[in-house]
């Protein structure tokens, strides 16, 4: 891999620290979601990997 190479969205994510992350609103909005639509985000999370594991 190339060391001068610039890091991806989902590498940034990682290294952000958890404080930041805490306040963000998309995560705030998570713990409001009701059970169905928690259900629901997890369901579809699962198939998503399936589909990514079968190619």
């Amino acid at each position: 891999m190339n060391p001068h190479a610039s890091t991806t969205n989902k590498e940034k994510k990682k290294n952000k620290s958890f404080m930041m992350m805490r306040y963000s609103q998309n995560i705030r909005s998570k713990n409001k979601r009701s059970f169905r639509d928690k259900q629901i985000a997890l369901r579809d999370a699962l198939l998503k990997k399936r589909k990514r594991l079968m190619k």
